[in-house]
């Protein structure tokens, strides 16, 4: 009989070992596919302003993947003011002329995107704050919190989380819109409200001026 509980008292710590290790490979296999996409949309976007000498506008991420609205730049034409704030603009994966699906992150959500065509932005990052942004691409990481799905829905939740993956979903609210590309916090010591999985990729103005070999005037300035 001891015998018997011992054996199954390993085989189910075993298993929830397993159920570890397997959860752990698939979440460094997502923030890969994750990365990847990222860095894609930033390329998508150098060769954008390359041929067009700006920014696209960001597409609605609170209209589905597929839709007109939810693919293209808004308004469209792009031109004049963006119709979205940083938290519904996602890429405009069709205006960028690539696959619906380099437009989610390694868990199928919207990347968000936002360009400094109506707002300055920066980026805080451990130690420094990067100013003169021209544009900020972010997944909201597993816990997904303050993403649009690809039906166009919100993933509620971002107030119970850190006040950096809040600001990531509005750029803090203010002016210049603030992000931050912080090192990842998650895990059985990490409490909910310090967790932050986000991952962010950014270009300054003069960065993707050099990448595009376009000068870009119209991006507004955060004076950094």
């Amino acid at each position: 009989m001891a015998v018997t509980a011992v054996l199954a008292l390993f085989g189910s710590l075993k298993i929830a070992t397993d159920a570890v290790q397997r959860s752990a490979a698939d979440d460094r296999e997502e923030r890969a596919i994750t990365a990847e996409r990222l860095a894609a949309a930033e390329r998508a976007l150098v060769r954008y302003v390359t041929v067009n000498g700006h920014l696209p506008c960001p597409a609605d991420g609170m209209s589905a993947v597929r839709s007109g609205a939810g693919s293209a730049s808004q308004p469209s034409p792009d031109a004049g003011t963006c119709d979205h704030g940083a938290d519904t603009a996602v890429v405009p994966w069709s205006e960028l002329g690539i696959q619906p699906g380099r437009a989610l992150d390694g868990w199928d959500r919207r990347i968000s995107y936002l360009p400094a065509r109506d707002t300055a932005i920066e980026v805080e990052r451990p130690g420094s704050t990067v100013s003169d942004v021209a544009f900020v691409l972010i997944s909201h990481g597993e816990n997904g919190l303050g993403a649009h799905t690809i039906n166009g829905t919100h993933v509620p939740g971002v107030g119970g989380s850190s006040q950096d993956e809040q600001d990531n979903v509005d750029g803090d609210g203010g002016t210049p819109a603030t992000f931050h590309a912080k090192p990842y916090r998650k895990g059985p010591g990490v409490a909910a409200n310090a967790v932050f999985d986000d991952r962010v990729r950014f270009l300054t103005i003069g960065d993707l001026e050099d990448r595009s070999a376009r000068s870009l005037d119209g991006l507004a300035s955060s004076g950094g």
